[in-house]
């Protein structure tokens, strides 16, 4: 170990020379220097020696020097450096392979249902109109999906969850199945723990449907119950996901700092570098910070 530790330290190191010879102003050959001696056994004093010396450090500069504390379990001094990279005014940017996605996602943003534009009760929903929407819902010979979703999303959108609920049930008792769009909409709703009930019953929906529905809607589920302060309930969910993406974890973070728990989000923050490979996006070190 010790002898592989030193090759890699003396790779490191004339690479370092390399590039100092160089004057490469790229960060990307920085970069990859910070995480070779991140893990030479050379410890974090070269990281962030070599990070000091990179003239214009992006988002994998920080995200490697952040990765070289984890790995050195250097977890407070990783809090520290997340506080003064926002200090700096630095916060790292999104990666080009997982655009932004924050915890909870805009009204605009819920539903996913495209071709619900075309229909004029969705237009009357957008709008606001709902009795007119509702109006035209009621007189249409054939609703498909996509129709019952356009007003769900508009009653949801109007802040009235009971009557977003209503519809949902009625539209189980006509003979059709929810999709991502009916539950993204639906869990929209949830933004208090007077709606833990509505939550619970939605869960129940969530598990009867599951198989058939994309992890979009579990992402929104850990937000939702969050929104409840039914955080056990959150992380029930969490655990539960199989093959998780940034918006899970973004979801779970954002759950534990909406509580004000930030050491147990800076725990998943940690998980998320050490165990998923998954990059962390702006949402995730806000919530950290």
């Amino acid at each position: 170990m010790r002898r592989r530790q030193h090759l890699a330290l003396a790779a490191a190191a004339k690479s370092h020379a390399a590039l100092l010879k160089s004057g490469a102003s790229s960060p990307t050959p920085w970069n990859q220097l910070l995480t070779a001696y991140s893990g030479s056994g050379s410890g974090l004093a070269a990281a962030r020696r070599v990070f000091d010396e990179i003239l214009r450090p992006d988002a994998a500069s920080w995200n490697s020097l952040l990765a070289a504390h984890v790995a050195a379990g250097a977890h407070r001094d990783a809090w520290r450096l997340l506080r003064a990279m926002h200090a700096r005014g630095s916060p790292p940017a999104p990666s080009p392979s997982a655009p932004p996605s924050a915890p909870r996602p805009p009204r605009d943003a819920r539903s996913s249902a495209p071709s619900c534009s075309r229909s004029p009760s969705d237009v009357y929903a957008k709008c606001g109109r709902l009795s007119d929407a509702r109006r035209v819902f009621d007189g249409m010979p054939v609703r498909n999906t996509v129709s019952w979703n356009a007003l769900i999303a508009g009653y949801a959108d109007s802040q009235k969850p009971a009557e977003a609920m209503d519809l949902f049930l009625e539209m189980q008792r006509v003979g059709l199945v929810p999709d991502d769009g009916t539950f993204a909409a639906l869990l929209a709703t949830i933004e208090g723990p007077r709606w833990f009930s509505l939550m619970q019953q939605l869960h129940g929906k969530i598990v009867k449907y599951g198989s058939a529905l994309g992890l979009v809607v579990l992402n929104a589920a850990i937000t939702a119950y969050s929104q409840c302060g039914a955080l056990a309930d959150s992380r029930k969910i969490f655990d539960g996901i199989e093959s998780r993406d940034l918006i899970s974890w973004n979801s779970i973070l954002g759950a534990y700092a909406y509580h004000g728990m930030n050491s147990e989000a800076m725990r998943f923050f940690v998980r998320m570098m050490r165990e998923s490979g998954i990059q962390p996006d702006m949402y995730s070190f806000t919530s950290v910070v």
